[in-house]
């Protein structure tokens, strides 16, 4: 389901769009705050451009914004709980949705929320099996090692059929890439 907000501010009317939290709970008249941080941070902003905004209990709220025509239309909003941040386990982890949410290309006034999100984007990937978005960090992750039956060979890459597999998909489970052709499937996220 999608959200809308629509704000007045110097006569321009400012549409807030999410589709995974319903903002009408935290974006209203009786509580203005965060439409008017939202409005005042993109109204100085006539490009490509995307923010982070506190909210309460830890949660935050990133907004994008594209200008079309060199006119405001839009801003739309992806909420990150305070729990979605994978501490539970990759399966809460709303970090693969956020990576995608956020364009590469568009500018911000957060660097360290910038660099987090680069850090992640540096080894994503769609896994080949189900196109779930992964990451793999060679400096951090740790190889799959395979305790198999003796005279059962370790299974090969299903890219390269050449290499052992070594890379577990954070994002799907699935365990099937060696590190170079997960390497080689980088995209970058649009």
């Amino acid at each position: 389901m999608v959200y809308t907000v629509k704000l007045e501010k110097n006569n321009t009317t400012w549409r807030i769009i999410c589709d995974n939290f319903d903002i009408r709970n935290i974006i209203h008249e009786d509580m203005p705050q965060f439409g008017n941080t939202l409005m005042t941070k993109f109204a100085t902003n006539t490009d490509k451009f995307w923010t982070v905004v506190p909210l309460d209990l830890g949660n935050c709220m990133y907004a994008k914004h594209n200008y079309i025509g060199g006119s405001p239309s839009s801003i739309f909003v992806f909420i990150m709980l305070a729990d979605a941040w994978g501490q539970y386990g990759e399966a809460t982890s709303d970090v693969p949705k956020l990576v995608s949410f956020i364009p590469e290309d568009y500018n911000t006034d957060d660097q360290d929320s910038k660099a987090f999100l680069d850090e992640k984007r540096k080894f994503s990937y769609k896994c080949p099996t189900c196109k779930t978005m992964s990451w793999f960090d060679p400096m951090k992750d740790k190889k799959v090692i395979f305790q198999l039956p003796e005279g059962i060979d370790t299974p090969k890459c299903s890219i390269c059929m050449v290499n052992d597999v070594e890379v577990y998909s954070g994002g799907c489970g699935h365990t099937q890439l060696c590190q170079e052709c997960t390497k080689r499937m980088k995209i970058q996220i649009t």
